[in-house]
């Protein structure tokens, strides 16, 4: 397959697949060459802007599940995490596939946190946008949700300001971080009107979000319950 050029010329959705198959078929040690050279296709000079936030998420699973990490280009793991980052921040990863993303990234002692507050901070920037009361979403727990106030809060105060909020959505995506949508935000979490947002009142924003949003049930749950 390396030999006939075949990978060279491989897209995106035949990479993640391949790459699956040897999750499935390979023991960590197995296939190195193979998997450097797939490695090299989900490259910015390969084809990586191509890829979807799910398939980087596959190849990091793989990857580590593989052993394969520390075998990758320098700065190849950093950019597929920059290029999920960014990604997630634009549309959130659903929850399984953003549970298999802290799995890796935790497997390969990287800070994860920012994967629950960009979906935490995308939903109260599309509420604050359109008005809907509940999203599809993972439920979060209270120290999920601390966790991430406090890494909105970079001044460790006990509550986000106007500068804190818009340093954090500039960093999930900077389309939103304009001052229209930050005074939205601020006015449809701020319950005391001191033009800050406490833990209390995020954590109820939070709820506010995704308190209703569960999915519907399948057929199977119907049936089991």
């Amino acid at each position: 397959m390396i030999d006939r050029g075949i990978i060279s010329g491989a897209k995106p959705v035949e990479v993640a697949d391949l790459s699956t198959a040897l999750s499935v078929l390979a023991k960590p040690g197995e296939h190195a060459e193979l998997l450097l050279t797939l490695a090299n296709r989900a490259a910015p000079d390969g084809c990586l802007e191509g890829f979807s936030s799910r398939q980087i998420v596959k190849l990091l699973s793989v990857y580590t599940k593989l052993e394969a990490v520390a075998q990758l280009p320098e700065g190849r793991l950093d950019q597929w995490v920059l290029s999920v980052r960014k990604a997630h921040g634009e549309t959130p990863l659903m929850a399984r596939d953003a549970n298999d993303l802290e799995d890796a990234l935790n497997a390969n002692g990287i800070e994860c946190g920012w994967i629950k507050s960009s979906e935490m901070l995308f939903a109260w920037t599309s509420m604050a946008a359109d008005g809907e009361s509940a999203r599809k979403g993972r439920d979060f727990t209270d120290e999920e949700l601390k966790a991430a106030f406090d890494s909105i809060d970079t001044d460790g105060s006990g509550d986000i300001d106007e500068e804190e909020l818009r340093t954090a959505i500039r960093l999930v995506n900077p389309n939103q971080a304009e001052s229209t949508m930050i005074d939205k935000m601020l006015a449809l979490a701020d319950s005391d009107g001191d033009k800050e947002v406490s833990f209390d009142e995020f954590k109820q924003i939070m709820r506010t979000v995704f308190g209703r949003a569960k999915s519907a049930p399948t057929e199977e749950e119907q049936v089991a319950a």
